[in-house]
Parts: C-alpha cells; structure tokens; sequence
C-alpha cells in the first residue's frame, strides 16, 4: 500500500486510504480515514460502507480501489456499484478453497476485477468471475 501510494504521489497523484484500524503503515502520504474491521462479518458491511461513504464525501476522489472481496461489498455498497465515485476491485491472494465464495460476492458487486497475478486471476476464472486484466505483483 506504502508503495503504491508514494509512487502515486511521486507521478502526481493525491492518495487517500479507508482501512481498518492498524492500517496504513507509519508515513502514509494522505489522509487516513478509519473502518470498522470486518473480519468476514457480514453484519458489519453497512456500517463500513457508511464510513466509507461520509469519506468519500469529505475528501472526493476521481477513482476508488477496493482491495480483496470484503472491501469490494463495502465499496460497492459506498459507490453505488462503482458508478459514484468510479470503483474497482484488486484480489490478491486467496485460500483455494475461497475462491468459488469470492466469485459470487465479486460478481455480486458489479465491480470491475483485476487480479494480482496469474494464480489469482486463473482462480477467479476458473470460479465463473470474469477480471478485466492482471498485474503481476
């Protein structure tokens, strides 16, 4: 995250992150606005896309990216589907045995997928979620 953010400031880019408590790493380049943690509880979703919503209010990005499918719900709950503010999704990696439950939590979002590498993205696929390309971490 650390490194995606300064290489997004070092091109000219302002970077803001919503994440749950302890993350980002010390020196974070932007503001930081906090989530609740989900930890798979899907009755904490609403509330998270609440807070993510009141921060993307306040600080108005042009695009949002969500990482790994908990925060793709999250988002696409904030964004509605990733129409306001334009939004999508980076999958990095998954347990084999969750990649058919990502799958339809993904496609459920109507989010854009991209994955983080060719393991992730053949997992994805091979579970029926179509990904608009891959990029090798």
């Amino acid at each position: 995250m650390l490194t995606l953010a300064n290489g997004s400031r070092a091109a000219g880019y302002e970077v803001a992150v919503a994440a749950a408590p302890g993350s980002p790493p010390d020196g974070f380049p932007g503001p930081v606005f906090p989530l609740p943690m989900l930890r798979r509880r899907a009755w904490l979703v609403p509330k998270a896309a609440g807070a993510l919503r009141a921060a993307l209010r306040r600080w108005r990005p042009q695009v949002v990216q969500a990482y790994n499918p908990g925060m793709a719900a999250v988002t696409a709950m904030a964004t509605r589907r990733g129409s306001r503010p334009p939004a999508f999704v980076s999958v990095r990696g998954l347990p084999n045995e969750d990649y058919a439950r990502a799958a339809r939590l993904l496609r459920w979002t109507g989010l854009p997928v991209l994955a983080c590498g060719p393991g992730v993205a053949a997992g994805l696929q091979e579970a029926g979620c179509p990904i608009i390309g891959t990029i090798t971490n």
